[in-house]
C-alpha cells in the first residue's frame, strides 16, 4: 500500500492541530488558574466574589484537561467549592443547584456526609422543577438541559430513568 499526498497533507494536519493544543489548552489552563479567587473559587470575572455557576464551568474546563499537575487545584478547588455549597445549600437558586451539581459530579463520594449533600442538592433542585422543566417564571430549554445533565450524570441511570418515569406518571 502507498501513502498519498492527501494522506501526507492529512497526517501533518493532524500533528500540527495536536501540536498547537497542547500549549492553547496549557495557556487556558494556566489563565483558569491564575484568575481563581484566594477561597479556591471564581467570580464572573478575575478577583469578583466567589461564584458557583462561573467556578462549575471553570472547574468542568479544568478537569478536562489531562495535565496531571493541575490534579492538587483541582482537589483543592473541589473541597472549598464543596464546603461552600454546604454553607449556602439551603439557599441556593436553581442555576447554583445546577453549578453544584457539576462540581460535585465525578466526584468520588466517599463518605455519607459527601453523598448526603449530593442527595440534598438533586432533592432541592428536583422540587424546584415547573412541569417537566425548570426555569423562571416559565421552564428555560437552557436550565432544563443542564439540570437533566447535571442530575443524570450524578445519580446513575437507573435512579434517573426511576425519577423520568415518576414525573411522566404525574402529568
Amino acid at each position: 500500500m502507498t501513502i498519498t499526498d492527501l494522506e501526507r497533507w492529512k497526517a501533518r494536519i493532524a500533528a500540527s492541530e495536536a501540536t498547537l493544543l497542547t500549549p492553547a489548552v496549557k495557556m487556558g489552563a494556566d489563565f483558569l488558574i491564575s484568575a481563581r479567587n484566594d477561597d479556591h473559587g471564581w467570580g464572573q470575572y478575575k478577583s469578583l466574589p466567589l461564584d458557583l455557576y462561573s467556578s462549575s464551568l471553570a472547574l468542568q474546563a479544568l478537569r478536562s484537561c489531562t495535565q496531571q499537575d493541575l490534579e492538587p487545584d483541582i482537589r483543592s478547588s473541589t473541597i472549598a467549592l464543596r464546603s461552600e455549597i454546604l454553607k449556602r445549600s439551603e439557599n441556593l437558586a436553581v442555576v447554583d443547584l445546577i453549578a453544584s451539581l457539576r462540581i460535585l459530579n465525578g466526584v468520588r463520594l466517599k463518605t455519607d456526609d459527601a453523598r448526603h449533600l449530593l442527595d440534598q442538592v438533586v432533592e432541592r433542585l428536583t422540587s424546584m422543577r415547573r412541569g417537566f422543566g425548570w426555569g423562571e417564571p416559565t421552564p428555560s430549554i437552557l436550565v432544563t438541559a443542564e439540570a437533566l445533565t447535571e442530575i443524570s450524570g450524578n445519580v446513575g441511570l437507573d435512579q434517573f430513568r426511576l425519577w423520568v418515569e415518576s414525573l411522566v406518571e404525574e402529568q
